[in-house]
């Protein structure tokens, strides 16, 4: 079987009754006992007494000094949790798991067990199957990971190893001939024959008059061979061993000698007969199979691996040979079992596998990025080398960051550099910690025959601390269903991209954010793509005017209609169809409506370098600082020599949301603050961290910035609600005021220029370089501009802000929607109203516990928001409840 055969074990007094040289009396030796003597006993004594101390402290685990602990005491330690993160309501989106990969050394495994009978054993329990149910092809190909990588083999065939590079198993002249005598007989010259050897044989060495072994340990290290051979009851050592002698006597000893008293330098003269025999066997043994680690398994649970743990004390499986390693697995509630990390995006057609993107991944960095990093930290923070390390620290630290994995991106991220911080401790482990057993010689001896490390006994052991847990803001069935509607988005709509955020204006708490993709590509888009706003930016332009006093609400403005739009020297900027007719019109309507010339007129009202001071304490052309990973600045122009802007361009184009660019998570910051009241606060993903039954500490809403005055946002708000009622906005909240207090609305669309091409270009090109594991070039970049190989020959961004308040509640929500290059259309259908408006009213309504349609079936609302197991498989994603600078254009609305 897979055991070792027990050895005769002697008593002591039975050992020692022969001994190898003379004792007694003899010359110069008289019986008495001179000084020299005296003196070497009393040394002796000294030398007895401080080992049988050393012993005693050893067994009770009382030691004087550190170091000389840590060399005799063993410490294990328990299962290290990385945080769990929860949505706002408690419901677990990431949390860490025990799990084991079973790993082995082949070198050491196979030559004291049967590879036959072991794999079959470890795969029925893997498998929770019966070992005569198993075929002998699934036997084979799992034999296969547990013997040398061979990218040649089979699928189904026993796996073959031959010799690379022999050093000692070379064979030539008569050797050759030698070799197969023995092969055939199963039997030295000298001795009789046992029967032929199975699954080994001789192969010529490429290139060279000599030849080596091909062997198949499956068949040469089988039960059935070595009984054949030895009889019934034959160890699987004492049959590798056989073979070893064999081989080592065909190979020659003197040139095995050879090469081990080269590896064994000044010791070499003192090693015993049996002891040059035992390395003369390692040598050969060596070359037969180099091979010293495999896994055979990962991400094996706690039950089978308690199964596999008592099997391979049952067979006498030491630690070195094959053992059960703990590791922290990450685990996502509301991702697919078929998820599987990466770099890319998960797009249309994939999204079921990921709804919660802003979670981001667990990974390890390649050995660049490492280095790099490591570089950083010695300069940054030297004190985060191991500078106790034997190694070099910086290598040290770049192995860890290449083999450790970490949190690389999006709340993972997040949930640890807030961990990193005070007053949170680092998480500590149980631990246990051993010491090794004191045996009398003879038993040692006995442990070793058996192939068995000596045991340690347990001298203390510490409980761990209370795992963290980090509660975010995110609401996960409202994730859910948000990552819902930008598939569907997507799909419907031919687009390159939906992207969507759900936030509570009053506290800056984020409740859903997602993207979804038709191209695969790499980034989190709300924070990483950056698009060209259009009117969804005259809000802000508006606030800034209002809070300069430039301007009232009541004030009227010409809208320049019997021109087709207004002429600002030589340039000329048009209105998007369905423009207002009338010569004049308020402000307020013009917000409404999202009348460029009128917004061009009211920009111009506030000098440039105010204008840009507002939008950039709003958090327009600056990075976020989220914290969940890359994020892009946007584009704010910078000032002129002057101090000032083009007041025809860039200062017009500007004013109606063109000739700068932004991503979703600053259009919804700056919106935002203009619907609190004008106080600036960061949105955010954590609300509490929590350690224990009483540790923890609850994030509430910072003091926030003023940047606009209260009356100025308030006026805004109220031109929002008219833009809801009778502007841009109607078609999105027709009949919906039967359920809400409050509707605001801002659309955008902007039409892409000639010299920018379409995003559905620009990202085709990307997903076929990102394939091949390259960039694109700055010349691939340029030679896109312009290009119109889409189906459609205009290509717009189509976004909304809406907000809203439901009848009965007091909170009030924002869901900000955008879609990129959206390519199925026809006449008005790229308005933002059209393409942006439909999902983000739906996905408000499921914010506020409301159908996700008028009149809709009860199902996706409030009692699904407060119990997830009640939201609609048909009403999510099947199987997720399982466990640069961006030109301008020239139009806008």
């Amino acid at each position: 079987m897979g055991g070792t055969r027990q050895p005769n074990v002697q008593s002591r007094a039975a050992r020692s009754g022969g001994h190898r040289g003379r004792t007694g009396f003899g010359p110069g030796f008289d019986g008495g006992m001179g000084p020299a003597v005296a003196a070497g006993l009393m040394v002796g004594l000294i030398l007895c007494a401080v080992a049988l101390r050393a012993g005693m402290s050893l067994w009770t685990g009382q030691w004087g000094g550190g170091a000389q602990a840590a060399s005799n005491q063993a410490e294990v330690e328990g299962f290290t949790p990385a945080p769990t993160i929860t949505d706002r309501n408690g419901r677990i989106l990431a949390m860490s798991v025990p799990v084991y990969s079973l790993t082995l050394s082949p070198q050491s495994m196979w030559r004291s067990h049967t590879p036959d009978f072991m794999s079959r054993a470890i795969l029925a329990l893997m498998q929770d199957r019966e070992v005569q149910d198993l075929s002998a092809a699934e036997v084979r190909q799992f034999l296969g990971r547990l013997l040398e990588h061979d990218g040649s083999a089979r699928v189904g065939e026993p796996r073959v190893l031959t010799v690379q590079d022999p050093k000692l198993l070379r064979f030539g002249g008569p050797q050759v001939r030698a070799v197969r005598d023995w092969i055939e007989r199963g039997a030295l010259e000298d001795q009789s024959a046992r029967g032929a050897l199975r699954g080994i044989r001789l192969v010529e060495l490429a290139g060279a008059d000599a030849w080596t072994i091909q062997w198949t340990p499956e068949f040469l290290l089988s039960r059935s061979l070595r009984e054949k051979h030895f009889g019934e009851g034959t160890s699987a050592r004492y049959w590798v061993d056989r073979l070893l002698d064999d081989l080592v006597t065909l190979v020659g000893p003197a040139l095995v000698h050879d090469h081990v008293r080269l590896r064994s330098g000044e010791g070499w003269s003192s090693l015993a007969a049996s002891q040059v025999r035992a390395r003369s066997r390692d040598a050969v043994w060596n070359e037969l199979l180099a091979c010293q680690y495999r896994v055979a398994g990962k991400l094996i649970d706690a039950r089978h691996a308690q199964a596999l743990r008592k099997m391979l004390e049952e067979q006498a499986v030491s630690p070195w040979q094959m053992k059960l390693d703990m590791q922290s697995q990450r685990t996502y509630a509301l991702r697919s079992p078929d998820y599987e990390p990466s770099p890319f995006v998960q797009v249309a057609s994939m999204a079921a596998n990921d709804p919660i993107a802003v979670l981001g991944n667990w990974g390890r960095l390649d050995p660049l990025a490492a280095a790099a990093r490591a570089y950083r930290t010695l300069d940054v923070e030297p004190g985060g080398l191991n500078w106790r390390s034997l190694r070099d620290p910086l290598d040290d630290l770049v192995d860890r960051l290449v083999n450790e994995p970490r949190p690389m991106s999006g709340l993972e991220l997040l949930a640890r550099d807030f961990l990193n911080q005070e007053p949170w401790p680092q998480v500590r482990p149980s631990t246990m910690q051993g010491g090794r057993r004191v045996l009398p010689r003879d038993r040692k001896k006995l442990w070793a025959n058996l192939g068995l490390a000596i045991p340690f006994d347990l001298v203390s052991a510490e409980g761990g601390s209370f795992p963290v847990e980090v509660e975010t803001t995110l609401d996960a069935p409202l994730q859910m269903y948000l990552h819902q509607e930008l598939n569907e988005t997507v799909l419907r709509q031919g687009a390159v991209m939906a992207m969507g955020i759900v936030v509570d204006t009053v506290s800056g708490e984020v409740l859903a954010v997602d993207a979804v993709h038709a191209y695969r590509i790499s980034g989190f888009a709300p924070l990483q793509h950056i698009f060209t706003p259009g009117s969804t930016i005259k809000a802000l332009i508006m606030a800034a005017a209002l809070d300069q006093g430039a301007l009232q609400p009541d004030d009227l403005f010409q809208t320049f209609a019997d021109q087709q739009g207004i002429q600002l020297g030589s340039r000329h900027i048009s209105e998007a169809r369905g423009a207002p007719k009338e010569p004049e019109i308020s402000a307020s309507l013009a917000l409404a409506r999202s009348v460029n010339a009128v917004m061009v007129q009211i920009g111009a009202l506030v000098p440039a370098p105010v204008l840009r001071d507002y939008l950039h304490r709003l958090g327009l052309g600056q990075r976020p600082g989220v914290g969940l990973g890359p994020e892009a600045s946007g584009y704010l122009p910078a000032l002129d020599s002057k101090g000032s802007w083009s007041p025809h361009f860039t200062h017009a184009s500007v004013s109606m949301g063109h000739e700068l660019s932004v991503s979703l998570w600053q259009m919804a910051s700056a919106m935002s603050t203009v619907v609190r009241g004008g106080e600036q606060l960061p949105l955010r993903l954590v609300r509490a961290i929590r350690q224990g039954p009483e540790g923890g500490i609850g994030f509430v809403a910072p003091d926030g910035e003023r940047v606009l005055g209260e009356e100025a946002c308030d006026q805004v708000r109220t031109m929002m609600e008219l833009g809801a009622r009778e502007g841009t906005g109607k078609s999105v909240t027709a009949g919906q005021w039967v359920d809400f207090d409050l509707l605001l609305t801002k659309t955008g669309t902007a039409q892409r220029v000639r010299t920018e091409g379409c995003l559905h270009d620009e990202h085709r090109a990307l997903e076929a370089a990102a394939a091949e594991g390259r960039s694109l070039t700055r010349a691939q970049r340029a030679k896109l501009r312009g290009s119109r190989n889409s189906d459609h020959d205009n290509c717009y961004t189509s976004s909304i802000c809406l907000v809203g308040r439901a009848k009965g509640q007091d909170r009030e929500l924002m869901t900000f929607i955008v879609v990129e290059d959206p390519g199925k259309r026809t006449a008005f259908s790229h308005f933002g109203s059209r393409v942006a408006g439909p999902p983000a009213m739906r996905v408000l309504r499921v914010a506020m516990g409301l159908t996700s349609e008028l009149g809709g079936v009860p199902g996706v609302g409030a009692s699904a928001l407060s119990d997830p197991s009640l939201l609609p498989l048909d009403s999510v994603v099947p199987g997720a409840l399982r466990v640069g600078q961006q030109s301008w254009a020239e139009k806008g609305r």
